[in-house]
């Protein structure tokens, strides 16, 4: 055990899913040098358990409430004394780029095996890491990376590819275009793509790890939290 965690490794779960929390909690309780010490189903419980607990390890799953899962991860980084948070998210959504952007200190998908898991807290714990992912995460990452510059797409068609999620008006606004300009590029980017509609775009600009999801309006996560 790392003299650093002298009574243990402290690791706090944060996820909407009762089943997915017990599953991990089940799991490390398996190791004798990591100590669950609360679970989070909520934004505000995170934050809670975070001041009571202060753990070394925060393991955030994509999809806590309904707050931008970015925004919440750079919200929880502010804190002087705040953990190390490890992003788990669903095998086709690639957050890796965007989750070290944002300050996170590692990746994992959430089909990982236990003993992924297990080695993502002691090397997150144990070793100073500048950003963890498994072998077998990585691999998918680059693999997609790979796929989107194959693609060659230009450079208005990546950033309309980013906001795919948004209808075409959406689009050109935040990106200063015509209506009709967004329509020609989503038809470049299907035929590149080799994709049929939209929402297999969004899939697989959720897998390139580049889509901007969209982001609720109110409140914002100042409003919702009284960080003391």
């Amino acid at each position: 055990m790392d003299t650093h965690h002298p009574h243990g490794i402290r690791v706090a779960i944060a996820d909407p899913c009762p089943m997915s929390r017990a599953g991990l909690t089940s799991w490390f309780l398996q190791e004798p040098d990591i100590q669950v010490v609360a679970e989070a189903d909520t934004a505000d419980s995170l934050q809670a358990i975070i001041q009571a607990y202060s753990p070394d390890i925060v393991f955030l799953t994509f999809g806590l409430d309904s707050f931008p899962c970015m925004e919440l991860l750079e919200f929880i980084l502010r804190n002087s004394s705040a953990p190390k948070v490890l992003l788990v998210a669903p095998r086709g959504m690639n957050l890796s780029l965007k989750a070290r952007s944002f300050g996170a200190h590692g990746f994992i998908f959430n089909n990982e095996s236990r003993e992924l898991f297990v080695a993502a807290v002691r090397n997150l714990a144990e070793r100073n890491v500048e950003y963890w992912m498994s072998d077998n995460t990585r691999k998918i990452v680059n693999k997609a990376s790979v796929e989107l510059n194959s693609a060659r797409l230009t450079a208005m068609e990546k950033k309309v590819f980013a906001f795919i999620c948004y209808n075409n008006h959406t689009i050109a606004e935040k990106l200063f275009l015509s209506e009709g300009t967004v329509r020609n590029h989503i038809s470049s980017i299907y035929l590149r793509l080799n994709v049929k509609n939209r929402n297999e775009a969004i899939q697989l600009a959720r897998r390139f790890g580049i889509l901007h999801e969209m982001t609720r309006s109110e409140p914002t996560i100042e409003e919702f939290f009284e960080w003391t």
